[in-house]
């Protein structure tokens, strides 16, 4: 079937009215395609006959046809033999018709050459996502949860215009980052990216095949992009990155070389914040703000993040006595977890295992004041 779909772009009549048989799904398109085909041609009554067989209204017309039996009757394209790189941008789902016939018909060669690089079929695979990652995410509250899975369910939305992304919004950098890992393994039929807008530099935002969001699609896999805003972030870095929250500029996103413009709308992004940039982002996002951790949540981190850390350092384990797990739920989780990895690290010993008392945290408040919370987590 993938052949003849190749054969079918190729403007193949015999392949394009098997196609009409066997791909179903495509039968109105395919018959707007053929009716293309066989105008003011010898071949018009299998157009007739096609209507009567499947009685299916037509698809608007293809244009693609057109531009590709202009390209044959040019010479620039041999019928006879299907060039990849032609039928990759002529059959491409992204890219405009003005700017398919601009990168065929130029003089400039380097242009299709250009193109190959560029993800030229993305599409909607309606790739399965389950909620089993939500249960990665360390604290468990019912309300939040409820409000993230709807957002999720929504996303199928996100080629309209007024289509907002979900925003989950952290007063803790640690239980940001646990919920960003949990995302990261919410499908492995999807592509998922994560990108720290922070870290980001203008090369990356420029319009051409090195652009980010650009190199880092997936034609063969739906594309999720998880991007993460935090600390102190360069002005034009964060319109840049905010402007591909918007499906509107995402669907016209233009790129200077090759020169066309590509339909990214497909792409969903999922954003990640702390609290002084979900003030930039909220006319742009559906902002879900997460609780701080409370005193109950803070007890469960701790084994956790002793866990991580026992492992982390090569240590067997990591335990706390009673006084030093009481001492620590006055700090927040940062802290906490800072606080633990400094402890595991003075205390490490390969493969042994760490019993922390208080003694362990004896300088936790000079050190506390003198590390106070970064930019965007309330320092």
């Amino acid at each position: 079937l993938r052949k003849l779909k190749r054969a079918c772009e190729w403007n193949d009549i015999c392949a394009t009215v098997y196609y009409l048989r066997y791909a179903e799904s495509q039968r109105t398109k395919t018959l707007a395609r053929l009716r293309a085909m066989v105008k003011n041609s010898i071949y018009l009554p299998f157009l007739e006959l096609a209507r009567e067989h499947y009685k299916i209204a037509e698809g608007k017309p293809v244009g693609e046809v057109k531009l590709l039996e202009q390209a044959f009757n040019s010479g620039i394209i041999n019928r006879e033999t299907c060039d990849s790189k032609y039928s990759r941008v002529i059959s491409s789902n992204v890219i405009p018709l003005k700017d398919k016939e601009k990168i065929i018909f130029s003089a400039n060669k380097q242009l299709i050459t250009d193109a190959q690089s560029l993800p030229l079929k993305l599409k909607d695979r309606g790739a399965e996502i389950g909620f089993e990652f939500l249960d990665l995410i360390p604290v468990r509250r019912e309300k939040e949860i409820s409000a993230i899975m709807r957002s999720v369910l929504n996303c199928d939305l996100r080629t309209t215009d007024s289509y907002q992304p979900l925003c989950i919004c952290c007063d803790s950098k640690y239980l940001l980052e646990s919920v960003v890992s949990a995302f990261l393994e919410m499908s492995n039929e999807i592509n998922t990216v994560k990108l720290e807008v922070a870290h980001l530099n203008a090369y990356d935002l420029e319009p051409n095949g090195n652009n980010i969001f650009v190199r880092s699609c997936d034609e063969d896999r739906d594309n999720v992009f998880l991007l993460e805003f935090s600390g102190n972030i360069n002005g034009q870095i964060l319109n840049g990155a905010t402007a591909f929250l918007q499906s509107e500029k995402r669907a016209q996103f233009r790129l200077n070389q090759p020169g066309v413009q590509i339909d990214m709308s497909l792409v969903l992004p999922i954003v990640f914040c702390d609290k002084e940039n979900a003030k930039h982002l909220k006319n742009h996002c559906e902002v879900i703000c997460m609780q701080s951790v409370n005193g109950e949540e803070k007890a469960d981190l701790i084994g956790r993040i002793a866990s991580e850390k026992a492992k982390l350092y090569n240590v067997k384990s990591v335990s706390l006595e009673d006084d030093a797990i009481e001492k620590l739920k006055e700090y927040s989780i940062d802290i906490i977890q800072s606080a633990l990895d400094r402890a595991v690290r003075n205390n490490r010993v390969k493969q042994g295992e760490i019993l922390l008392s208080t003694d362990s945290f004896s300088d936790i408040e000079t050190w506390s004041r003198e590390n106070k919370r970064t930019f965007g987590f309330g320092g």
